[in-house]
C-alpha cells in the first residue's frame, strides 16, 4: 500500500534533510585538523593549529610522540599573558611565546611532563604560542626577538 506524500510532508522532509546535511558539515569542520608552516631562523615546522578554546585547552595532552619537524601553534583571540602546563604530556617541550608582530618574546626550554601542575607564562604579552620538541630552540639558536613566519594553511585528516 502506497501513501501519497502531501506537499507539507515533502517540505518537512526536505527541511529535515538540509538540517542533517548542515549538522554533518559542521561536525566535519569541527573535527578537521588545520596545519600551517611556521618558520623561525630558516627552520620550518609543520604545526597543528589550536584556535578554539577547546583545542587550546587540550593542546598536545595525550599525544604520545611528535616528529622533530612537527609543532603545535596556539592562536589566541588577543594578546595576553597566556599560561601553559604539561597536563597529560608524555614528552618534554620548548614553549615559545610570539607577539602579534611575529617576534619571539619568551622561551621556556626543556619543560618536562613532571613539572605539572606548575604553569609557565611569558613575561611579555603574546598572541601565539609555539610548542616544539624539547632542545630544538637551543639546537637552532632561537632567541627572544627572532622573527617568525606563519604560512601555507593546509588540511590533513
Amino acid at each position: 500500500m502506497v501513501f501519497p506524500l502531501t506537499i507539507r510532508t515533502k517540505y518537512t522532509l526536505g527541511v529535515l534533510l538540509v538540517l542533517i546535511m548542515l549538522c554533518l558539515a559542521w561536525l566535519w569542520y569541527q573535527h578537521r585538523t588545520r596545519w600551517v608552516t611556521v618558520t623561525v631562523k630558516n627552520q620550518a615546522f609543520v604545526a597543528r593549529l589550536a584556535e578554539t578554546s577547546r583545542e587550546r585547552t587540550k593542546g598536545l595532552s595525550g599525544t604520545r610522540v611528535m616528529a622533530r619537524n612537527e609543532a603545535m601553534l596556539f592562536v589566541f583571540p588577543q594578546s595576553g599573558m597566556h599560561s601553559f602546563w604539561m597536563k597529560d604530556m608524555y614528552f618534554p617541550l620548548d614553549i615559545i611565546w610570539i607577539s602579534d608582530d611575529y617576534k619571539i618574546v619568551w622561551i621556556e626550554k626543556q619543560v618536562s611532563p613532571q613539572t605539572y601542575p606548575r604553569s609557565f607564562v611569558s613575561q611579555t604579552p603574546a598572541l601565539f604560542v609555539l610548542e616544539i620538541s624539547a632542545g630544538l630552540s637551543d639546537e637552532f639558536g632561537f632567541a627572544v626577538g627572532d622573527s617568525v613566519s606563519v604560512e601555507k594553511v593546509v588540511e590533513k585528516k
